[in-house]
Parts: C-alpha cells; sequence; structure tokens
C-alpha cells in the first residue's frame, strides 16, 4: 500500500511538472500521435492525444475511432496509469470504437509503452457489452507529431 502511495505521488509529480519547463518523463510523452489502430488485419490511421488527468493517471483521447461515455468517470478519454516512466496499463471501462472491423460498444482494458523517444506501442483488450463473441485486440502504434 505504501509502495502504491508512492508511485502515485511519483507520476503524479511527474505529470504536473510537465507544465513547468521540467524535463519529467511524464512532460516527454504528453502530445499528440500519429497512430495506426490494427485489428483483424485492417489498420485505420487516427489522431491520439495524450494530456494530464486526475489522480496522476494520463488520458489517451483521439480524433476518431475510439469514444469514451458522456458523463462516465471517463468522459473525454481512456484513462491509462503511468508505470515505470513508459509503461501504461489501462483498467476496465467502458468504451465504443468505430474501426474498419466494425461498430462495437463494450469495456476495455490495455497495456503498452509510451516512450521518451516519441513512439508509441498500446494494445487494447475489447470484450463487448454482451460479452458475446471473442475478445478482440486493437493495437496502437505511431509516433509524436
Amino acid at each position: 500500500m505504501k509502495s502504491l502511495l508512492c508511485a502515485c505521488i511519483i507520476s503524479y509529480c511527474a505529470i504536473a511538472s510537465s507544465g513547468c519547463g521540467s524535463s519529467a518523463a511524464g512532460k516527454a510523452l504528453l502530445g499528440s500521435y500519429s497512430v495506426m489502430i490494427t485489428s483483424m488485419g485492417k489498420t485505420d490511421p487516427d489522431v491520439m492525444t495524450v494530456s494530464p488527468a486526475v489522480d496522476g493517471n494520463l488520458l489517451l483521447s483521439f480524433a476518431a475511432g475510439v469514444t469514451t461515455d458522456v458523463g462516465a468517470p471517463n468522459a473525454g478519454g481512456l484513462r491509462a496509469n503511468l508505470s515505470d516512466s513508459s509503461k501504461v496499463s489501462l483498467d476496465s471501462q467502458p468504451v465504443h470504437i468505430d474501426h474498419s472491423t466494425g461498430s462495437v460498444t463494450g469495456t476495455v482494458t490495455g497495456d503498452g509503452v509510451l516512450n521518451g523517444d516519441g513512439s508509441c506501442d498500446v494494445t487494447l483488450h475489447f470484450t463487448s457489452e454482451a460479452g458475446v463473441g471473442s475478445p478482440q485486440d486493437y493495437e496502437i502504434t505511431g509516433s509524436k507529431e
């Protein structure tokens, strides 16, 4: 519990200091990324914006293709936890994905990296809201604009 609190405080400080001209790792991760979202052999282009969120988390929002519920805790985008200065993980949260593979609504978890060099590789693990069908992965890769 104590180590979790320390990790949250360190993440919060890294992100909060990004607005102060600091060279903290959090600052290097913030911004817009030109990404490709790939699933089931099909790829769609998109723009993913990484911004600070409450509780030291990051907010991943998309120009098109990935939206969240209005009024939900993640209304502005997907909430991601940052650890080890580049690893991100997403706890289960509601999502709507409109991709060339189809339009789906359900929940998503995820994991991956946002690197200080501007590259990203994040995988979203989607499950339909009805719980039918196989889970579907969406791989998000790209680089900072």
